[in-house]
């Protein structure tokens, strides 16, 4: 059509235009919830196409309806931009019309240009099919209409824009262009200043508004009442989450309605632990349920805001949740709850001084001691907190969280109140039951001496800590003397610990009389412990055989006494110990020795030493060892296997082996017979093997895998001449893996077969064997990576075959919950690296194998394996994409797509592009190459990554073949679209994020005001 034929037609468009306006505004009112102002169409003024023709040198073409695309027109007018995101979103103008083209304009924050500032959704389109039928609208077919989407303001700017951009008087030389830059500079501004940032506190408000209006409905509807009234924890989950959100956070005086809330959010808390898991259905399966957990700790984080709105009651609801709890994770939101109530918290310390501390305290006084021994660990936390010096706070803004991080002040208030706690500290003692609460106690207390962190005290507060050393050095003084033989040795530690930090006066400080007074009674208290301590039965002895931190005589005389120092005066005086015992005290020292081991620690440095005794001590005296063998019962026979080992040392070697026959006989203490196997060097081949036949024919599955680790730790030889270990380790995993117990290669932490030489030097027949007990264990975690990587050190193609198999099993789906390949096998892909075409092999076998596709955790080991990409693999996968197989083409297709190699991919599928451009599947796996983003980072980390994709198709466009110069320019338009809406995406998310703490759209601000704490 040229424009003279336009001239004529001119009305028709404008028909048109009215047209798909009317049809758009009655979808837009029919589909409801849009805040649509109007709807405006219009063909375009003959006269200014005219202009923009002769300006492109088209004025002469005849085909202006396909190079103009906006003939006829039409804008949809709304108030916010949420209204434009829902039409978006919700496919509307795609539903009623055929969509030919879908353009969006978005400005970047800094545009070089006025026009850069545009903000549009365009969408071209023709009616569809089966309304062109109809007679009234035939006369339409074939002709386009340009679909605007705009905001009322940005509508307002577009239109001042577009009058005074293209409609500018012609230029004339040296006359006005200074004007008009200066003109387009303040439209730039108005847009940036008052435009943008309009267009999302308007946004903002709305969102506010229907924040508002839904919380008033719920309010109306008793959503306080709905959370008593749920019928399971699904339904109270929700309605205690919805009512936080939309109810609670909009009460202008909140404080007026916390007690009822925190009276219907404890009895939500009993009937959650009350109820039980009912699962939830969704289209995709059934989910896991909500449970106690969950309710509690959404309690925890409703509440947590408002806990200085009534300090005393809030504190009851974290005991309650912790009283109803079952489990240490349960009891977790309770806990959390009490430590966020008790500990300081800077901005309310800074405006209140301990006023909350002080509430707290009072809490805990009032309780009864039936009270304080059922909450002592919840109530030793509490009052632990109340000990901190360190007060924190967050502050937060749009795009930081800041820690604050400040140290008390030393004043009377802060002395009083940690005195009251160090007293209800003492209170909690007297009610505790066992060792372990006793020592939780004990280390609530450490807390009061604890200086703050990075600085050293002021003089005000180096006298409360001094003074509150002091009172606890006191207090453990009179204690030390009912405490277990451990508890004594932690509480001395302590009391050294805590002498050494305030022994002496700090130079700066020491014109300080009552420092240096203080200074003193610490020394005093210190010389009053350890008057107490010395009373203590056998705790010398003790600490010589039990723990490694323990505290000798030289060390309260030369701070210096450094670990190699005290580890050879420990050596000395476990030697001197020796030396004390005979045949004659044998029986007293076993029994010496049994009280000692009934310390109880999930540490293994705490028996270093005590082990090693026992086997010197049997070393030494055999004949009573041996005799007394069968006393060592409870927790000393965790021992046995170290006093078996002196006793094969000894003379009685054969006399012991003839008594672990026996016991192997009936099936006794195989478990530490099995751990002499550890411990004890040069053990016989017939003892290994007894212990195996014995372990097997009881079913002892821990004594195998004792058995198991002995072999991994005194193999040694090569795969030609391995010692008899590697044979014994096979037969115990061949029982366990037949008994389906695959916990033989987690045993140890996995740690036994990192690097294992007995499994590196297996033959090629075992070392497959052991590959195959690996094959059907549901998940090859990282303990049977080592496993793995030891066996196929040198011999990488079996670890492809174990993949490959693994792959298999998954694909029959067999095993329930079976993972073919773990998420990472770090090292098993160390040593595929070293075979990248054996592994490009293997993957197109598992490509075939699923259909011409590559599994997801095929993906990720290529990742993994290529993550250097390296030559050779460039090499074949260019062979490859060369290829005139189909196949061929889409396999490496799929290992590109899997790997981080953006730069190589791109170059690499522009061939395929020019080979294979009319077939669908091919070019979806090209786009599929192209789209590969990998990690990226920072808000605009997706723009930058499209961006860079742009990028590198650009050279495309001048490429001579057809094909690759047509995908580019899709390529590069989609690009471009993305672009828009990735950024449009990223600056409406941060500028919502500013508005909500309080900042400007384009910029941060704002500040907080703490609430006083009250007791309502």
């Amino acid at each position: 059509m040229h424009i003279d034929d336009y001239d004529r037609k001119q009305p028709l468009y404008d028909a048109f235009a009215q047209t798909v306006a009317a049809v758009l505004a009655a979808a837009i009112e029919h589909a409801g919830g849009y805040r649509l102002q109007v709807v405006r169409a219009r063909a375009k003024d003959p006269v200014s196409l005219r202009t923009k023709l002769l300006e492109r040198g088209q004025a002469d073409a005849d085909d202006i309806d396909q190079k103009i695309k906006d003939l006829a027109g039409c804008r949809a007018i709304f108030y916010t931009n949420g209204d434009i995101e829902k039409l978006l979103a919700s496919g509307l103008v795609e539903d009623n019309f055929e969509v030919i083209e879908r353009r969006i304009h978005q400005p970047s924050l800094e545009p070089e240009a006025a026009s850069g500032m545009y903000t549009a959704n365009h969408y071209v389109v023709t009616l569809k099919a089966d309304r062109l039928a109809l007679p009234e609208y035939a006369r339409y077919a074939g002709m386009r209409c340009e679909i605007q989407l705009q905001t009322i303001l940005n509508h307002a700017w577009a239109e001042l824009e577009h009058d005074i951009i293209y409609k500018k008087p012609p230029q004339t030389p040296h006359f006005g262009k200074q004007a008009l830059d200066s003109i387009k500079q303040r439209l730039r501004g108005i847009a940036t200043k008052y435009l943008v940032p309009a267009g999302y506190e308007f946004d903002k408000v709305i969102v506010d508004f229907d924040r508002l209006m839904h919380g008033k409905a719920l309010l109306d509807r008793g959503a306080l009442a709905a959370i008593s009234q749920a019928v399971d924890n699904n339904a109270r989950y929700e309605a205690i989450e919805s009512f936080g959100e939309h109810v609670l956070s909009l009460y202008d005086e909140p404080e007026s309605v916390i007690a009822e809330v925190m009276a219907v959010l404890s009895a939500a808390a009993e009937q959650a632990e009350a109820a039980p898991t009912v699962s939830i259905d969704t289209p995709f399966g059934a989910l896991a349920g909500k449970n106690f957990e969950d309710i509690a700790g959404l309690i925890g984080r409703v509440l947590r805001p408002y806990r200085y709105l009534d300090v005393p009651q809030m504190l009851a609801v974290a005991r309650r949740l912790h009283r109803l709890a079952t489990s240490s994770a349960e009891r977790k939101p309770g806990t959390e709850l009490a430590q966020a109530i008790a500990k300081p918290e800077l901005t309310m310390w800074n405006a209140y001084g301990p006023a909350v501390q002080r509430l707290v305290v009072e809490a805990v006084a009032a309780l009864d001691t039936d009270t304080l021994r059922r909450e002592l660990p919840l109530l030793a936390e509490v009052l632990e907190s109340i000990l901190e010096l360190e007060a924190t706070s967050s502050t937060f803004s749009s795009n930081a969280v800041a820690l604050n991080r400040g140290t008390l002040p030393g004043s009377a208030g802060l002395a009083s109140i940690r005195n009251h706690a160090l007293h209800q500290l003492e209170r909690l003692y007297a009610s505790a039951q066992d060792d372990s609460e006793r020592n939780r106690i004990v280390a609530a207390m450490g807390h009061a001496v604890r200086p703050p962190y990075g600085a050293a005290p002021t003089r005000e507060l180096s006298r409360i800590l001094i003074a509150n050393a002091v009172w606890v050095i006191d207090f453990f003084t009179g204690i030390v003397g009912g405490a277990s033989l451990e508890q004594a040795r932690v509480l001395e530690q302590r009391v050294h610990r805590y002498f050494n930090r305030f022994r002496a006066v700090r130079p700066e400080l020491a014109d300080d009389p009552e420092l240096v007074r203080l200074t003193g009674e610490l020394a005093m208290a210190t010389t009053r412990f350890r008057g107490a301590l010395a009373t203590v039965p056998d705790l010398s002895a003790y600490k010589v055989l039990v723990g490694f931190d323990s505290v000798f005589p030289p060390s309260w005389e030369d701070q210096d006494f450094g670990h190699e120092v005290i580890e050879r005066f420990r050596a000395e005086q476990a030697d001197a110990l020796l030396a004390q015992i005979d045949a004659q005290n044998y029986p007293e020292w076993l029994a010496r020795l049994t009280l000692f081991a009934q310390t109880e620690s999930t540490d293994a440095a705490t028996f270093m030493k005590f082990g090693p005794f026992l086997q010197a001590l049997a070393r030494k005296l055999p004949a009573p060892t041996l005799a007394h063998l069968d006393r060592f019962d409870g927790r000393l026979r965790r021992f046995l296997f170290w006093s078996l080992a002196g006793l094969l040392q000894s003379p009685l070697g054969p006399d012991t082996l003839r008594r672990i026959a026996e016991w192997l006989e009936r099936g006794e203490s195989l478990r530490e017979v099995s751990r002499l196997l550890i411990v004890a060097p040069d053990v016989p081949e017939e003892l290994f093997r007894a212990v195996l036949a014995s372990s097997i024919a009881h079913a002892d599955h821990e004594a195998l895998k004792n058995v198991g680790h002995a072999c991994e730790r005194h193999f040694s030889g090569e795969r030609a001449a391995p010692s008899f270990h590697q044979s014994v380790l096979l037969e115990a995993l061949a029982y366990l893996v037949e008994h389906n117990d695959n916990s033989w290669s987690t045993a140890g932490g996995g740690f036994w077969w990192y690097h294992s030489e007995v499994l590196q030097a297996l033959d090629d027949s075992a070392a497959q064997q052991v590959l195959e007990w690996l094959v059907p264990h549901p998940e090859l975690d990282a303990h049977g990576d080592y496993v793995v990587a030891a066996v196929c050190k040198d011999r990488p193609l079996l670890a492809l075959d174990l993949i490959d198999r693994r792959l298999a099993a998954a694909r029959a789906d067999a095993v329930p919950g079976f993972v073919a390949i773990p998420y990472e096998l770090h090292e098993t892909t160390k040593v595929l690296r070293t075979v990248p075409e054996a592994v490009l092999g293997a993957s197109r076998l598992w490509f075939e194998a699923d259909e011409q596709s590559l599994d997801h955790s095929v993906e990720r080991l290529l990742e993994a394996v290529f993550e250097d990409f390296p030559p050779g693999l460039r090499a074949s996968l260019e062979a490859l994409l060369a290829s005139d197989q189909r196949d061929d083409v889409l396999f490496a297709l799929d290992v590109l797509g899997a790997i981080d190699e953006q730069e190589a991919a791109f170059e690499l599928v522009r061939c395929v592009v020019a080979l294979w451009a009319d077939d669908e599947d091919v070019m979806d796996r090209v786009h599929s190459v192209i789209a590969h983003e990998g990690m990226t980072v920072g808000f605009d980390g997706r723009v930058k990554a499209l961006a860079a994709k742009k990028a590198r198709l650009e050279p495309w466009l001048t490429d001579p073949r057809e094909q690759v110069r047509n995908f580019a320019k899709v390529a590069i338009h989609d690009l471009e679209q993305r672009i828009a809406i990735e950024s449009r995406r990223t600056q409406t998310m941060l500028a919502s994020r500013r508005m909500q703490y309080g900042e400007d759209p384009l910029g941060p601000a704002g500040s907080d005001t703490p609430t006083k704490p009250g007791t309502a």
